[in-house]
């Protein structure tokens, strides 16, 4: 009786040990969405509004809107086979996500992921955003001419970057040396300009730039 308890035990055993390793070896799962429909796109969205009023004569409220999409995976090749975007673009020819990965035969799948985007180069975004940017101040008489004094006046006075992270966005966008950018114009070279007089000249951004009606600065921060 005790020689069969032994071998019961040993057996017991043997078995889970067994199914320890076995469940080691387990082939690892995924979880995928639902595939994207016509007018329910597979993606987390994610939207942040922020409204600050603004201390002039007439009520006035800027209002700052940033949308971010996250696209999901709804196919298990996502996971074994991931996509890799080379570079980071605001380019309108560039549509990630839209490759219909199920309708190509496994060889085109690995290779459609990357098509297009070793080659490409991104145009510099930093540009685009001054552009738009200058439309908006126009109403101050010369949209480019005050943006440029406000690049002027951030050289001379950086932001306070320590405790807001609108404001170390702001100190980056109007830093132009801040990243390294193709110039997408030869006149963009005076964002560069105005930085450095900003830096050299001290107290005659206002006078370099007269063009500007306004500081537009001090509708949003003060100097301490």
């Amino acid at each position: 009786m005790l020689g069969t308890l032994k071998i019961f035990t040993l057996l017991v055993m043997v078995y889970i040990e067994f199914f320890k390793i076995t469940s080691a070896n387990r082939t690892q799962r995924y979880l995928v969405h639902p595939p994207p429909g016509q007018f329910a796109p597979t993606k987390v969205q994610l939207i942040l509004g922020l409204g600050l009023p603004m201390e002039v004569d007439v009520s006035t409220i800027i209002g700052y809107v940033m949308k971010f999409n996250y696209k999901l995976p709804y196919n298990a090749s996502y996971f074994t086979n991931p996509y890799v975007r080379y570079d980071r673009s605001t380019g309108s020819n560039i549509m990630a996500g839209k490759i219909d990965v199920e309708k190509k035969n496994s060889k085109s799948k690995d290779d459609s992921r990357s098509q297009g985007y070793e080659n490409y180069q991104g145009y510099s975004s930093r540009w685009e955003v001054y552009k738009l940017v200058e439309s908006f101040l126009e109403s101050f008489n010369s949209g480019k001419s005050c943006l440029l004094r406000v690049v002027c006046q951030i050289a001379e006075n950086p932001l306070d970057t320590r405790h807001s992270l609108l404001g170390q966005m702001l100190q980056v966008l109007l830093t132009p040396t801040s990243t390294r950018e193709v110039y997408a114009d030869i006149t963009n070279q005076e964002y560069k300009w105005a930085e450095e007089a900003g830096r050299e000249y001290p107290g005659q951004c206002r006078q370099m730039f007269p063009e500007c009606s306004a500081d537009i600065l001090d509708y949003l921060t003060e100097i301490h």
